[in-house]
């Protein structure tokens, strides 16, 4: 994982996410493929409640039938 210092706000991420899924989906592949993300802002805390969180979102966003971002 590679640390950004502060790229954007959580609904820009989601934005920017949320149009690379659009962008997979688009995309013509030999097998099947989807594109399902969790997005968590880090607020406060330790590093490791913030990977949970982002963790447990990207689980939902799966949950939600793929091709889906979810935020923390």
């Amino acid at each position: 994982m590679r640390r950004r210092d502060s790229c954007c706000d959580v609904d820009t991420a989601n934005d920017r996410i949320d149009h690379l899924r659009r962008v997979f989906e688009a995309k013509t592949f030999t097998s099947r493929v989807t594109f399902s993300a969790g997005i968590a802002e880090y607020r406060h805390g330790s590093r490791k409640e913030f990977l949970i969180r982002a963790d447990n979102a990207l689980y939902d966003a799966k949950n939600s039938g793929r091709n889906s971002t979810k935020l923390a």
